[in-house]
């Protein structure tokens, strides 16, 4: 079996999609980044964009990992992260 990811967290947003980080802290940071571009827009346009409420943050808890026996079948389960 191998390991799973070390991206352990992750942000989303409507427009720039889903990225993955190794830190809570990096996560969160790309998620305010985010926020801080549609409120720029939102000041110019006088209004905040629909994007805002896509944006997100959070921690992966599970990944999909190949748990083949053979080569002749293959099969993925989910697979909570470790800590390394």
């Amino acid at each position: 079996m191998g390991r799973a990811s070390k991206a352990k967290f992750f942000s989303y947003s409507s427009e720039e999609g889903m990225s993955f980080y190794g830190t809570a802290v990096e996560a969160r940071a790309a998620a305010q980044t985010c926020l801080d571009l549609v409120r720029e827009c939102g000041e110019a346009d006088g209004e905040w964009p629909d994007e805002a409420e896509t944006i997100l943050w959070g921690e992966v808890k599970e990944a999909a990992l190949d748990v083949s026996c053979s080569l002749a079948y293959v099969d993925y389960n989910l697979v909570e992260l470790e800590d390394t």
